[in-house]
């Protein structure tokens, strides 16, 4: 029996800290489920406890805490690692109480004292990367920090993509592709309808993620009523990292494009399936390459025709043409064009909807957690080999 503790700098309801849980909920060795350790309060408790994941909350020091733009100033970075080594004191308790064997720190600020905390606890120390080692992402002068020294201070590193493990050099550092935990809803959704009524966006709402891109593409394509049904547009989620501005601003958009009264911001919600149980058209439209992207397997299982971004993540899922359709990122034009292909063949739409599901199906967490789990358990037992690259998706 191997005993795994996830820790995380963050409450927030993210992608990379849901994708976690979602692994947390189906752990294969029920006597012995891991424990989540998060440094703050936050919608991500709630999602917790609903799927009941065994979690405990240990406050980080405020230093330790900014928004993405202030983490791209080196004083303020600097403030940040040392109110992260204070907490490694607090996470190495937690980790002896536990007996941890494993720990597997969820980001970068995690590995900051998650490293210190399990190289004191004797632990095995993991890291979970979930976003691409590239300027886009990071500041310049962390990007070579990240990329060449930390994968290979750490005993495992797990990725969520191919597309994310390009951008590192783990050196002898055993890694695992580990798609993110995703639940996929066991109910039986309903296929395309003959014309498009709902188009939805689900995601952060921020400037990579390019909403704004998605506004714009939307009324080039059902911008004047088309058929008995005009399309809505609904744009799911929140700003979390102090991006407010652009949320605000998207609204405006709207209004600017003549479309405020068919787009709907619905705000952050816990559950994407009630959005996607009723969409026709799911669209990703990253700027930059996205890591993954778990909404848009999401939308495939939910029988949606997806329109996503590439290269990244994305593209790691779909075959174009096949189970949906993929544009360049940051490609509006190309966008409108794939949303205008769908808005009028409706055989299309029910072909992708019906090869999109078959798609989506292998990456349900039921197959990959007990993949993850025998993986980190061989890690510990020094069962893998240096250098050595595995991968949790049965395609």
């Amino acid at each position: 029996m191997t005993r795994v503790v996830f820790l995380t700098h963050s409450g927030a309801d993210s992608g990379a800290e849901q994708s976690i849980v979602g692994y947390l909920s189906r752990w294969p060795e029920a006597s012995s489920r891991p424990l989540m350790v998060l440094g703050e309060h936050g919608a991500l408790e709630e999602r917790a406890r609903s799927l009941g994941v065994d979690h405990v909350v240990e406050a980080l020091d405020s230093a330790a805490s900014g928004t993405r733009r202030e983490e791209r100033r080196i004083g303020r970075i600097l403030g940040a690692a040392t109110g992260l080594v204070r907490h490694s004191s607090k996470a190495r308790r937690v980790l002896r109480e536990r007996s941890a064997d494993v720990v597997v720190a969820i980001g970068f600020k995690s590995l900051v004292f998650g490293w210190l905390a399990a190289r004191r606890a004797r632990a095995t120390i993991v890291w979970s990367l979930h976003d691409r080692v590239h300027h886009e992402y990071f500041a310049w002068f962390m990007v070579p920090v990240l990329r060449y020294l930390a994968p290979r201070l750490v005993d495992g590193l797990l990725v969520n993509s191919s597309s994310t493990l390009a951008t590192v050099r783990p050196g002898r550092t055993p890694v695992l592709v580990a798609t993110p935990g995703i639940r996929l809803d066991p109910r039986p959704f309903d296929g395309p309808h003959d014309e498009v009524r709902r188009v939805v966006m689900i995601g952060r709402l921020s400037p990579w993620k390019g909403q704004d891109l998605f506004l714009r593409a939307f009324a080039d394509t059902f911008g004047q009523t088309v058929g008995s049904s005009p399309a809505h547009a609904y744009v799911v989620g929140d700003a979390l990292f102090g991006e407010d501005a652009y949320a605000a601003g998207l609204r405006d958009l709207a209004e600017q494009l003549g479309i405020a009264d068919r787009v709907h911001f619905t705000g952050h919600v816990r559950d994407p399936w009630e959005q996607l149980v009723e969409a026709d058209v799911l669209v990703h439209c990253s700027r930059i390459p996205e890591p993954f992207g778990q909404v848009v397997v999401q939308g495939l299982w939910a029988r949606c025709a997806v329109v996503a971004a590439k290269p990244g993540g994305p593209a790691e899922v779909i075959t174009d043409g096949v189970d949906g359709l993929l544009v360049p990122c940051g490609d509006e034009a190309a966008l409108a064009r794939a949303l205008q292909r769908l808005r009028d063949d409706a055989g299309l739409r029910c072909r992708l909807a019906e090869r999109g599901r078959e798609t989506a199906a292998p990456y349900d967490v039921s197959h990959t957690a007990p993949q993850l789990a025998a993986w980190l358990a061989d890690l510990h037992a020094g069962r893998l080999k240096p250098r050595s690259v595995a991968d949790v998706r049965q395609r």
